[in-house]
C-alpha cells in the first residue's frame, strides 16, 4: 500500500477545493493543494540527496507546518520519521541521533546552537536541512523546496513496517525509541472510532429525551458520518431512513449504524432499523481510513468522475451493496453528484507535537475527509491565544494536557471568549482531576468531554473517559478500555486481580509498539511472550469496568505532561562535587500537577545553596526536569536493606 497519510494529503490536495485549509498556523495558511505540493518537492529532495525506505529521519521543529511537512515527506519515501524533543540539549539530541543512526537532521533555525554543537558527534547524519537562516553546513529548507521535483512519490509499505520513531523518558538516563508500525496506529484509530460509534445510543431510546451526553455525541457523529449529512441535504430523501453496516475482513468490528433526519436534525444510532429505506453494506479490508478515503473524491466535480469506476468496481466485487427502491437508488445518485462542502472541521493541537499524545490526535483527525488543524503561533504556551483561537476560526476540536486546561479556564476568568464551537474538549498526557473536569465543562458548554489515557508504547490510547456534565464526574477515573485493547490487573507475581485490588495495569492489544529500539532486553522486560504488556501503572478496576489510577509504579515524576524520570535527573545532581547523596521525587503542584523536587545530602563539611543545585543542572538536561525546589538533609530515608524510600521522601517535602 502507498503511505496511508501521504495518499491522504494526496488525496485532499487533488479533490478538495484549491482553497481549503490543511493547516493554519498563526494568519499563514496552507491548502491542501499547496501542502501536497510542498510534501512531494521535500520528499524528492530528500530523496536525491539518499534518503531511501527503511532510513531514519530525524527532525526538530516546533508546532509548525514544517513538522507535518517533514514527517508526510519522509513517510512517502518509506523512510522512518523520527521527531526530536526541541527543548533537548546537546547531550541529550546527539544521543537520539546515534541511537536511531539518522542519515538527516531537519531543523528550525532557532535551534541552531545545539544543532551546531552536536553535528560533528553524530556520524551518521549526512546533511543538515535548516528552516531559516542559510548556514555553511547545512541545506536551507526553502531553497530545496523551491528547486525540487513535485511529482508524486510511489514507494509501498506495509501495516508491519515502522510508521514512527517516538522517544520517551528513560528510568537509566536517556530516553527509549519506541518504534510504532502502521498496524499499532492504524488499530489504535479503529479503537477510537469504534469506541466513539459505541457511544451512539439504540434505537429502543429513540423517543426519549436527549440527554446532555446523548446531545453532544450526536454532534460529534455527525461530523464524523459526513457522508450522510449529504445524503439528508437532498429534499427527496430527508425524511428517508438509513442504515450502514461498515464490515471489516479482520480486526476490530463496527455495530451498525442508524441515521433519520427528525424535526431537521440528524440523528444517529448504534443498531440496527428494522425496516430502513436505504441499506447500505460497506466492506473494507484493513481500516475505517478507506471508507473516509471515498468521501474525499465527492468533494469535487473531478473528484467524482474519478470516484464513479471505483464505486462500480466495488459494486461488482460486493464491497459496496445498496438496497432500495429505483427512485430512491435515482435520488441518491443525484445526491452524490450535487455540490457539499461543509466548513473545515478544525481541531487545534496545543502540546508539542514531539510526544505521540499531539502526533496521535493530528494523524486520527488527518483521516477525517473535512479536518484541518491549527496550531498556535507562539512557542511557548499562551492561554489567551488559545482562545482567540478558538474564537476566531471556530474550532470544533481542543487538544491539551491538564495544566494547559487550568490556564485557560483562568484565562476565561479575565476576559470574555466564545467557545461554543468546541465539540470535543480532548485531554490526554497525565491524569485530569475531577475538579478540572468539572470548569472545563461549564466553560466549555457544548463540548464532550474525552480524558484519554495510555502511554507512548500503545500507540496510545487504551482507554477514555467520556464527560458530558458535572453529576458523571469521578475522580481518577479514566474510563473503559476502548474495542481492541485487553486490560487485567495483576500482583507482583502476575496473578491477576479481582475487580478493586490495586495492582500494575497490563495491556494487550494490535497497538503495541514493536519493541524499544535496540535495546531487546528492555523490550523483554516489558513485553510479554504471550502479548501482554506491563505498563509500569498502578491502578484498579471498578465496579462498572471502569478503570482508575493510583500512581506510577515507576515514580515517574509528571509534570505539565512531560514525563521525567528522577534516575536522570539524579545522575546529574550526584556529579556536584559537594553532594553526597541525593533524592527526586515529584512535589505536588497547583500549576504544573507536580515539580521536581531534590532531597540532597552534601558531603561533610560542605555548603551549598538550593538555586546552586538549579544552576548546576542547566544545560545538562532539558529544562523542565530541572529541580523546582532543592531541600538539603542530612540523610535521606531508607529501607532496611538500603533502598530510598520515595513515598517517605516525599512527605518530608510537606515538613
Amino acid at each position: 500500500m502507498r503511505p496511508p497519510f501521504y495518499e491522504i494529503t494526496l488525496l485532499k490536495g487533488d479533490y478538495l477545493p484549491p482553497d481549503f485549509p490543511s493547516i493554519v498556523w498563526g494568519d499563514k495558511k496552507v491548502s491542501w493543494k499547496i501542502l501536497k505540493e510542498r510534501v512531494n518537492r521535500l520528499g524528492n529532495a530528500l530523496k536525491d540527496m539518499g534518503l531511501k525506505k527503511g532510513d531514519m529521519c530525524a527532525f526538530v521543529f516546533y508546532n509548525r507546518p514544517e513538522f507535518v511537512e517533514t514527517c508526510l515527506a519522509v513517510q512517502a519515501l518509506g523512510a522512518i520519521p523520527v521527531p526530536i524533543n526541541y527543548r533537548y540539549v546537546k547531550g541529550e539530541m546527539e544521543y537520539v541521533l546515534n541511537n536511531c543512526e539518522a542519515k538527516f537532521l531537519l531543523f528550525d533555525g532557532e535551534l541552531t546552537e545545539v544543532v551546531d554543537g552536536v553535528r560533528k558527534s553524530v556520524p551518521s547524519v549526512k546533511g543538515f536541512i535548516c528552516k531559516g537562516e542559510s548556514l555553511p553546513w547545512a541545506e536551507n529548507y526553502e531553497d530545496l523546496i523551491k528547486k525540487s521535483d513535485k511529482r508524486e512519490i510511489k514507494t509501498d509499505v506495509t501495516y508491519d513496517d515502522p510508521m514512527v520513531i517516538i522517544y520517551t523518558g528513560g528510568t537509566t538516563g536517556m530516553p527509549k525509541g519506541v518504534i510504532l508500525t502502521y498496524g499499532n496506529i492504524h488499530a489504535n484509530q479503529d479503537s477510537i472510532a469504534g469506541y466513539l460509534i459505541n457511544l451512539l445510543p439504540k434505537l429502543e431510546y429513540k423517543d426519549k429525551p436527549l440527554s446532555s451526553l446523548e446531545r453532544k455525541i450526536q454532534a460529534v457523529a455527525r461530523d464524523l458520518f459526513t457522508a450522510v449529512n449529504k445524503i439528508f441535504s437532498s429534499k427527496s430523501l430527508e425524511n428517508k431512513v438509513i442504515l450502514i453496516n461498515i464490515e471489516k475482513e479482520k480486526g476490530i468490528q463496527f455495530p451498525p449504524v442508524t441515521a433519520l433526519k427528525e424535526n431537521g436534525e440528524i440523528r444517529l444510532f448504534s443498531s440496527a432499523h428494522p425496516n430502513p429505506d436505504i441499506e447500505m453494506r460497506i466492506k473494507i479490508k484493513e481500516t475505517l481510513r478507506e471508507f473516509f478515503n471515498l468521501e474525499i473524491y465527492s468533494s469535487s466535480f473531478k473528484g467524482k468522475i474519478k470516484l464513479l469506476p471505483i464505486i462500480l468496481k466495488k459494486q461488482f466485487k460486493k464491497e459496496i451493496e445498496t438496497k432500495a427502491k429505483p427512485s430512491i437508488k435515482l435520488s441518491l445518485v443525484k445526491a452524490n453528484l450535487s455540490s457539499y462542502i461543509p466548513f473545515p472541521n478544525y481541531l487545534l493541537i496545543v502540546p508539542p507535537m514531539f510526544h505521540l499524545a499531539s502526533f496521535a490526535v493530528w494523524i486520527n483527525h488527518w483521516n477525517y475527509p473535512f479536518g484541518s488543524i491549527i496550531f498556535p503561533s507562539q512557542k511557548s504556551f499562551d492561554p489567551f491565544e488559545v482562545l482567540e483561537i478558538i474564537d476566531l476560526y471556530k474550532v470544533n476540536e481542543l487538544f491539551m494536557v491538564p495544566t494547559m486546561w487550568k490556564r485557560v479556564i483562568e484565562s476565561l476568568s479575565v476576559k470574555f471568549y466564545d467557545t461554543s464551537s468546541v465539540k470535543i474538549a480532548l485531554s490526554g498526557a497525565a491524569v485530569l482531576h475531577a475538579d478540572v473536569k468539572k470548569e472545563i465543562l461549564s466553560s466549555f458548554p457544548n463540548a464532550l468531554l474525552l480524558d484519554a489515557f495510555g502511554q507512548t508504547e500503545m500507540a496510545p490510547v487504551t482507554t477514555v473517559r467520556v464527560d458530558a456534565d458535572e453529576e458523571t464526574l469521578k475522580e481518577r477515573c479514566v474510563g473503559k478500555p476502548v474495542p481492541g485493547v485487553e486490560i487485567k490487573i495483576v500482583d507482583e507475581n502476575g496473578r491477576e486481580l479481582p475487580p478493586g485490588e490495586t495492582g500494575e495495569i497490563w495491556y494487550r492489544s494490535e497497538s503495541l509498539m514493536k519493541g524499544y529500539l535496540k535495546d531487546e532486553k528492555k523490550t523483554k522486560e516489558v513485553i510479554l511472550e504471550n502479548g501482554w504488556f506491563k505498563s509500569g501503572d498502578l491502578g484498579y478496576i471498578g465496579k462498572n469496568g471502569e478503570i482508575y489510577i493510583v500512581e506510577r509504579k515507576s515514580e515517574c515524576i509528571n509534570t505539565g505532561g512531560e514525563k521525567v524520570y528522577p534516575g536522570e535527573v539524579e545522575e546529574i545532581i550526584a556529579k556536584h562535587p559537594r553532594v553526597a547523596q541525593v533524592c527526586v521525587v515529584g512535589v505536588p503542584d497547583n500549576t504544573w500537577g507536580e515539580i521536581v523536587g531534590a532531597l540532597v545530602v552534601l558531603r561533610e563539611g560542605e555548603t551549598c545553596s538550593e538555586e546552586e543545585i538549579i544552576k548546576w543542572c542547566e544545560g545538562k538536561i532539558a529544562g523542565y526536569k530541572k529541580p523546582r525546589v532543592v531541600k538539603f538533609v542530612k540523610e535521606l530515608p531508607v529501607s532496611p536493606v538500603g533502598k530510598i524510600l520515595r513515598k517517605v521522601a516525599k512527605e518530608m517535602f510537606k515538613e
